[in-house]
């Protein structure tokens, strides 16, 4: 049969457990949400910056990455290709590897992780454009009659950062929870121990109850108010059996 103790012992141990559970996992998913929207909002621009770097000219189409910044290319691994899936341009650190084909309706863009050469793992965003049209390069030719073709820009980075963080995050989660859970245990068994003990008091002064000790009373200055209540009946009982005691 479960004690008073037991039964508190679990219920809050139980509950704590729980609480702390659910507070870090909530805590995890948060932070993880936030920074891949930050991630997810670099790819973004870079996946811009990179469409706008490609013309339609009456020769064809133009590739204008000479006037884009350094760290955009140097960092970026990008692929261009028409909507059907054909790759008509490709940044040199992909190497012999590819970014998975995925084709979003124009103007919208599409995320998913995908690995990077050198084992890296990354993230990537699709933006489905037209290239940019400048009427100074067709001499006077209306613009609106010409429909430059439907490309998609493929733009990814190494989530390397992203991933560590959360790492961090995970072992703090962890070195935390662990102390925290760990100064509530303690709190909690030191808690029921010294709440639970005008009971085991009460337990031991029955136990002392007697034939010899019939006139004692229990005192109910110092207990807790619950208790009150029980002392009063239990002298009330004791005033009743010392009397017929002394009847019989």
């Amino acid at each position: 049969m479960k004690t008073i103790r037991a039964r508190l012992l679990v219920m809050l141990l139980s509950g704590l457990t729980l609480v702390l559970a659910a507070g870090g996992i909530s805590v995890y998913l948060i932070e993880q949400s936030n920074l891949l929207n930050q991630f997810d909002a670099g790819l973004e621009n870079r996946a811009h910056s990179i469409a706008a770097l490609v013309k339609q000219e009456p020769v064809g189409t133009i590739w204008e990455f000479g006037d884009a910044p350094q760290t955009l290319l140097a960092e970026t691994y990008f692929e261009i290709m028409h909507h059907s899936g054909e790759v008509v341009k490709r940044s040199d650190n992909l190497g012999v590897s590819t970014l998975p084909s995925n084709a979003p309706n124009e103007g919208d863009l599409v995320y998913q992780d995908v690995d990077l050469p050198g084992d890296l793992k990354g993230r990537a965003a699709w933006y489905a454009f037209r290239p940019r049209m400048d009427e100074d390069d067709w001499e006077g030719r209306d613009v609106s009659e010409v429909t430059p073709p439907l490309l998609v820009v493929g733009a990814a980075l190494n989530r390397e950062p992203v991933d560590q963080a959360l790492a961090t995050l995970r072992g703090a989660l962890w070195l935390v929870g662990g102390a925290v859970g760990v100064t509530a245990m303690l709190l909690v068994l030191f808690g029921t121990r010294w709440g639970l003990a005008p009971l085991h008091r009460l337990s031991t002064q029955l136990g002392d109850v007697g034939s010899s000790t019939i006139s004692w009373r229990f005192e109910a200055d110092r207990v807790p108010g619950e208790l009150v209540p029980v002392y009063r009946e239990l002298n009330a009982m004791l005033d009743r059996v010392e009397k017929t005691i002394e009847r019989e």
